[in-house]
């Protein structure tokens, strides 16, 4: 269910470890109340601990508040993305942001590590 959204119904039918993959997300409906709701914050924390003990990096999808970035930090979160870091903006837009020259896009979305506040 947490491995990726897309392949729910595939873990169901094999084991994880058979999943070629370098990264667990953690869906934004349970980072979204992750501060407020005793049972998202516990499937939060359980997602954390399970993508390191596997050895893969830990994305959270919808950090929206700072309360939300604090307790993905304290529970070592890798990595984060949602408006938090800032709103969707254009490919030409993105690469002023980083003042790099606009290149062909990539396959996934850019994450933004947990480091930054």
């Amino acid at each position: 269910m947490l491995k990726n959204r897309w392949n729910a119904k595939y873990l169901r039918e094999s084991s994880a470890e058979e999943m070629p993959s370098d990264a667990l997300k953690i869906d934004q409906k349970f980072v979204h109340k992750s501060t407020v709701n005793p049972n998202d914050a516990a499937i939060v924390s359980a997602a954390i601990s399970l993508g390191r003990s596997l050895r893969q990096r830990v994305v959270a999808e919808g950090i929206e508040t700072r309360e939300q970035l604090a307790f993905l930090k304290t529970r070592f979160c890798d990595e984060g993305q949602g408006y938090y870091f800032g709103r969707p903006v254009v490919a030409e837009e993105f690469a002023e942001l980083l003042g790099a020259p606009l290149r062909p896009p990539r396959a996934s979305r850019p994450s933004s590590a947990l480091g930054a506040p």
